[in-house]
């Protein structure tokens, strides 16, 4: 990966420490390079790991475009318990793209997964900044839900 230009502003709240890495728990999404099929994560079947992608590239679709579409997709994708910590998200003016790094998924917990990524963040369709984080992702009914994801 190349390193991008400037560094986003992810607010406080959105980076927790968790065992020495970065767990992204309050930001937005967008489009990345990313394997077109996760290998290597050895910690997750077929059906998690293709999950799992699915949420990745839906968020990732919206990056670069509107702000608005991106939140809609990142409600749609937030778990049941984190909905209304979603809806509270403030006004964006960014959007993000998330490159995983499936080598380094992990398995947290029953259906409880740590996804290492590379954040491309986008001002309208310019590449404004990049991070690196640790995506928490939970199976529920056969789908990857995310943490609230709010991003400045």
């Amino acid at each position: 990966m190349r390193p991008l230009p400037g560094r986003a502003r992810l607010g406080l709240a959105g980076i927790l420490a968790v065992g020495g890495l970065l767990m992204l728990a309050a930001c937005t999404a967008g489009t990345a390079s990313h394997p077109t099929a996760p290998t290597g994560a050895g910690v997750a079947d077929s059906a998690a790991l293709a999950a799992i992608q699915a949420t990745v590239d839906a968020i990732n679709a919206t990056a670069g475009g509107p702000v608005g579409a991106q939140r809609a997709v990142l409600q749609s994708l937030a778990a049941p318990d984190q909905e209304a910590d979603q809806r509270a998200c403030p006004a964006a003016n960014t959007t993000l793209a998330f490159d995983p790094a499936f080598r380094g998924l992990r398995q947290a917990g029953d259906g409880e997964y740590l996804l290492p990524i590379y954040i491309t963040i986008y001002t309208g369709d310019r590449i404004s900044g990049s991070d690196l984080a640790t995506l928490h992702l939970r199976l529920m009914g056969g789908a990857a839900r995310t943490s609230a994801l709010c991003v400045s």
